[in-house]
């Protein structure tokens, strides 16, 4: 095989399908009564196929509606005019309905995707995207977690809020890609911390702010790349004493204070050198933050994953491609999104706990053998959610194939399109934003925001100091001085700002999630020159940016 250089057709940009993508692709064929169906090659550049995928998630748009069934009042990911039958999560995953009940022939006369969207509208849908929590009824993609609140993407949690991509933490607010940390404030890529503020990549640190980079660490401030200090305040080493003097001057406690410190932080920051990339533990991998991985070509955010290709928010996965979410013992799949414990399947959205050997499925559990069916749950051999027998399964299957072949389906995603959200409700709009009028020119939806008329009581301005507030601040709305839209405190997040002497956010909550995804780096890499020994490195900060970068070895000899 030789690399081929594609046009993609929705971008018009050229891409390259490289030897070791076409190898991926004839790994990945399905088999079906023992006779194997090659992929064709994609049609659509590595970015656009991701944006594809993503478009099909949301896990931070909410709104209140009714369940379709009962008519009781929900929380759920789709708004009152959503043309979905949406149930409550207890109804759906209970016995009082039967996906099988909305089964239907396929029709060789027709395009697959245009008879897959008809089911969507009628298969009941999961108002949320949940297992196992208690009192976490404001999440989404939540798992064995209790007395979080708007929390999105994270399992194992308790007593957190407005956090996302992170597990087993206690008593955070305002965190982001955390891990296995307490009473942390405004973090981002923290792991195993305690009591850290306003940080970035950290690792088994307590009691450290407005820090960069540090492992093992406390007691330090403003610092960059340290390892095992503590008492530093802006890298310098303090006695005790002194390091509790000069942090008590900054008035962290004020919102005029913190932004001042905010600002001479960022400078200092601007003086230390930063790492290319964030890599741990890893063998022949390109792309960011990556940990304990092999063999892995355009990831991100991925932990012991081996042998995969273009795939994000990815673990504990191996042999897969074009895989965004979460992988977690999923094995031999392409072009996959929001799915775990996955064999051997293609084109699958929301499926869960045990399935194998599925062809464009959505919201299955523990079914093998199964294709374009929707919210089947120990089930096989079913076909748009019919029931076939074994042998009526692998002679129809190859036939609608061979005729989605013809029409151009087979081997394609599903078109964003046929996503149940609008492209700015979604993940998608995070990672690779688009403007409104470019959605809509790409015949996808955009959900316009309540208006903000609708709001009509007065201004509140905050206090400078924490300790000037009071309790009333609860019952008040206030407005996000970034974009003007209404958010209000809860009495639990006072509570933590009173404790820890934290000033109040000036910024609704949606926007400090915004302000934390666009802190991290983007998903894409530069070739650019090391700012110490020059050898050519990939990075994903861009040449234009201010930063000093240095490979792995010349930071290595840096840190402290």
């Amino acid at each position: 095989m030789s690399s081929i250089t594609s046009e993609c057709r929705i971008s018009g940009t050229q891409f390259v399908i490289s030897d070791e993508d076409q190898a991926m692709l004839s790994k990945l064929a399905p088999c079906i009564g023992g006779n194997p169906f090659e992929y064709p090659l994609p049609t659509l550049s590595p970015l656009e196929r991701q944006r594809r995928r993503m478009a099909f998630r949301n896990d931070h748009a909410l709104y209140h509606r009714k369940c379709d069934k009962t008519g009781k009042q929900i929380i759920s990911l789709y708004d009152i005019d959503s043309p979905f039958t949406i149930y409550n999560v207890n109804l759906w995953w209970g016995d009082e309905w039967d996906p099988l009940d909305y089964g239907r022939d396929f029709d060789l006369s027709r395009s697959f995707f245009e008879q897959f969207a008809e089911l969507q509208r009628v298969v009941p849908r999961l108002a949320m995207n949940g297992a196992g929590n208690e009192n976490c009824e404001y999440t989404s993609y939540v798992g064995w977690s209790r007395n979080c609140y708007l929390t999105f993407t994270a399992d194992r949690n308790e007593d957190c809020y407005f956090g996302a991509y992170a597990s087993d933490n206690k008593d955070c607010c305002d965190f982001l890609f955390t891990f296995d940390s307490e009473l942390c404030y405004e973090v981002i890529d923290c792991k195993n911390c305690y009591h850290c503020l306003y940080s970035y990549n950290l690792e088994n640190c307590s009691d450290c702010i407005l820090s960069r980079d540090l492992i093992g660490s406390q007691n330090c401030f403003g610092s960059i790349g340290l390892r095992n200090k503590q008492y530093h305040f802006f890298n310098e080493p303090l006695s005790k004493e002194e390091y509790e003097t000069r942090l008590k001057a900054l008035r962290l406690d004020t919102y005029s204070g913190l932004m001042r410190a905010k600002t001479l932080v960022k400078e200092f920051f601007l003086t230390f050198p930063h790492k290319a990339l964030e890599i741990k533990g890893s063998e022949n991998v390109q792309g960011d933050h990556i940990k304990f991985s092999r063999n892995c070509y355009s990831a991100y955010d991925i932990d012991k994953v081996e042998d995969c290709r273009y795939v994000s928010h990815f673990i504990n996965s191996k042999d897969c491609m074009d895989f965004d979410y979460y992988g977690d013992g999923s094995e031999l799949c392409y072009e996959i999104s929001s799915s775990v414990d996955l064999k051997s399947s293609f084109a699958c959205i929301n499926s869960w706990q045990g399935n194998s050997e599925l062809l464009y499925c959505e919201l299955m559990s523990n079914s093998k053998n199964c294709f374009g069916s929707i919210g089947l749950r120990n089930a096989q051999y079913c076909i748009f959610n019919k029931q076939y027998t074994k042998d009526a399964y692998e002679a129809l299957l190859p036939q609608i194939i061979e005729h989605m072949r013809q029409t151009g389906e087979w081997g394609e995603f599903f078109p964003a399109q046929l996503s149940p959200y609008a492209y700015n409700e979604t993940v998608a709009q995070d990672y690779l934003p688009l403007s409104k009028e470019e959605v809509l020119t790409r015949g996808l939806k955009w959900k316009e925001k309540k208006e903000k008329t609708s709001y009509q009581g007065p201004e509140i301005e905050l206090l400078d100091s924490i300790a000037d507030v009071d309790e009333s601040i609860c019952k008040e709305i206030l407005l996000c001085e970034e974009t003007g839209d209404p958010y209000k405190i809860i009495p639990q997040e006072l509570k933590f700002y009173k404790k820890w002497k934290l000033p109040l956010p000036r910024r609704s909550p949606n926007q400090r999630y915004l302000d934390r995804m666009g802190a991290r780096n983007p998903r894409k890499w530069w070739k650019r020159p090391c700012g110490n020994c020059k050898k050519e490195i990939f990075s994903t900060y861009d040449s234009e940016r201010p930063e000093l970068i240095y490979c792995e070895d010349c930071y290595r000899s840096k840190v402290y």
